[in-house]
């Protein structure tokens, strides 16, 4: 019995792409969709049209009435959210001058900087890369390293401490962020200052102000060139 003589079917546009529905049915035909589509009490173009085509071309070229629009993943939120270490008041750095490491004092101004620009931006990691002008990755990075129970253990046991006589405050990180101090800016105004006045407490020795900071030479000589350069 000679089969049926179909239609040409005409083919159809999906952007800028086109499928020619009759070509796509032949193609799979030998592959036991006829069957399928019996079982299913369907027909192979149908079947051809929801499974193949809908399955594996773009949401965006699939077929008009076919093609089922893609489940909404939901997105995990891509940085912690903890309020207790986002609402812990300003630290003074002037009580941790001496009592503190470079390393220590700039973990401590990532803490509470981060914390305060991350709920700023509602938690989107990408707009708080953005007005910090560092990198996802390394917003990611510094924030899992500040959460650390070590660095409130230590913010803590500073903040409780008592001023040192004769050294000032320090600089505000709040009034840095009012004026849309970047990430970097922050921490060389914060490396300026602690440098600063170290030399002047060891009368511009080198060595002892790095040992005292807990830095290297090198480091220390190049915070103090560039306070010399910007001012």
């Amino acid at each position: 019995m000679t089969a049926a003589r179909r239609p040409a079917s005409r083919p159809k546009m999906q952007g800028e792409l086109v499928i020619d529905l009759h070509k796509v049915v032949r193609l799979v035909e030998g592959m036991k969709v006829r069957e399928l589509a019996q079982c299913a009490g369907t027909t192979v173009e149908a079947v051809v049209s929801r499974v193949v085509i809908a399955g594996k071309l773009p949401g965006s070229l699939g077929l008009r009435g076919h093609c089922n629009p893609e489940p909404e993943v939901s997105k995990e939120p891509e940085v912690s959210k903890e309020p207790e270490v986002s609402e812990e008041p300003e630290p003074e750095l002037g009580r941790f001058f001496g009592r503190a490491t470079r390393r220590e004092i700039k973990v401590i101004v990532d803490r509470w900087v981060l914390g305060r620009v991350l709920v700023a931006c509602e938690w989107n990691i990408t707009h708080a890369a953005n007005r910090l002008e560092i990198s996802r990755r390394r917003l990611r990075q510094r924030w899992a390293a500040v959460r650390r129970p070590a660095v409130g253990a230590l913010m803590a046991k500073l903040a409780s401490s008592e001023p040192v006589r004769g050294i000032p405050a320090g600089p505000s990180l709040a009034e840095l962020l009012e004026r849309r101090a970047t990430h970097r800016e922050i921490h060389r105004v914060v490396d300026r200052w602690v440098v600063g006045l170290m030399l002047a407490a060891e009368g511009s020795n080198v060595t002892q102000a790095a040992k005292n900071l807990g830095t290297t030479r090198r480091a220390l000589r190049g915070i103090r060139d560039s306070k010399v350069e910007g001012s």
